[in-house]
């Protein structure tokens, strides 16, 4: 670390004069005389000699040289940069590498159930809304279009909507439910798009 210390220069003042006895009032004047200069010099910067001004350069070069000397001691940017750790090759085992494949094969027949019940808007012109109360996953089972999904999916619905992976949407009735195992089957009817059904693969 760099410190610049500036000693101030008094013996430059002017002195005061003492007498033995008491002052006359000339010698009086001249005394408020020096004391007024002797304000004057320390109060206003403007009356540094040429030594005080080449001593204040002096003192700024060498601040100015240890903050150049800190700055290029400082580590460069790209010394800073930190990086970044290398990407582990992932080797997955043979039961991994089936369990991605099962996977793969068997997303398209994932479907998303979404259970509604009715509620009535408006009594006196009898308006009926379709609100959603629950929603789910199944998979299609088979073929045939039977959805496999949860009881607790469907259970209170009042309609359902069975919404494949292409975004395609089909009401969907139930057509069986064993609420101990907690299991449902649904029925979509798809004679224009068996393409969506996708049985489960094994």
């Amino acid at each position: 670390d760099c410190f610049v210390l500036q000693r101030l220069d008094y013996s430059r003042l002017p002195a005061r004069t003492h007498q033995a006895a008491g002052p006359s009032p000339a010698g009086r004047a001249r005394e408020h005389s020096s004391s007024d200069a002797l304000v004057a010099a320390v109060d206003r910067p403007g009356v540094a000699s040429e030594r005080d001004v080449l001593a204040w350069w002096r003192a700024g070069l060498a601040a100015l040289g240890c903050v150049v000397a800190l700055a290029a001691s400082a580590p460069a940017p790209d010394q800073l940069r930190l990086s970044a750790p290398a990407h582990a090759e992932v080797v997955l085992n043979n039961e991994e590498k089936q369990t991605v494949s099962l996977f793969e094969q068997n997303t398209p027949g994932v479907v998303f159930i979404t259970s509604e019940v009715y509620q009535i808007s408006n009594a006196q012109r009898m308006e009926i809304l379709a609100v959603p109360k629950g929603s789910g996953s199944g998979w299609v089972y088979d073929s045939d279009g039977h959805i496999i999904t949860n009881f607790h999916v469907i259970q209170g619905a009042n309609a359902l909507v069975v919404r494949f992976i292409d975004g395609t949407q089909v009401a969907a009735r139930v057509v069986g439910a064993d609420p101990n195992t907690d299991v449902a089957v649904l029925q979509v009817d798809l004679p224009k798009q068996k393409s969506l059904l996708w049985p489960l693969k094994r």
